[in-house]
């Protein structure tokens, strides 16, 4: 409980901060430095050997979590056509509400044959692999221009 906690507030610290300095800072900064400071939290948990340090590796997650999340909501937004928004809405809500439970499902079965240390330290090693690949992708600087696609 208290390390879902650490994440709760981390998140609600980490959109609070996004409220108050977030035009000064490019969506770049915030979403590849997000991804950075997540692989750090991620990297923290399969370490830790104390409550405190668990409950602060989930801060640390939340913390960019809260901003990434805002920034993409606010990128698809600006982006999907507006006759497409209900749909592409939808269909995301409904991703997030498959993929939850199906890695919860996941998690059990590996949970019982593999240790959590080596289990969260592959999640932080495949996490790390994605901030590095966006950090190198090109693509990923042009998050900054609003481009609505017009489909009429």
């Amino acid at each position: 409980g208290l390390i879902i906690a650490g994440f709760g507030g981390g998140s609600l610290v980490g959109t609070l901060v996004l409220g108050a300095v977030g035009p000064r800072v490019s969506r770049v900064v915030w979403l590849l430095g997000g991804l950075v400071v997540m692989a750090a939290g991620l990297w923290i948990l399969p370490w830790s050997s104390t409550i405190t340090l668990s409950v602060a590796g989930a801060a640390v997650l939340g913390l960019a979590n809260g901003p990434m999340n805002t920034i993409m909501m606010v990128i698809l937004q600006e982006r999907v056509p507006e006759s497409l928004l209900g749909r592409v809405n939808s269909s995301l809500m409904a991703m997030i509400s498959i993929a939850s439970p199906i890695g919860v499902v996941i998690a059990g079965l590996v949970l019982d044959s593999v240790a959590v240390t080596l289990v969260m330290a592959a999640i932080a090693a495949v996490f790390t692999l994605v901030a590095i690949s966006a950090l190198a992708n090109p693509e990923f600087r042009n998050v900054s221009v609003a481009t609505r696609v017009d489909t009429r």
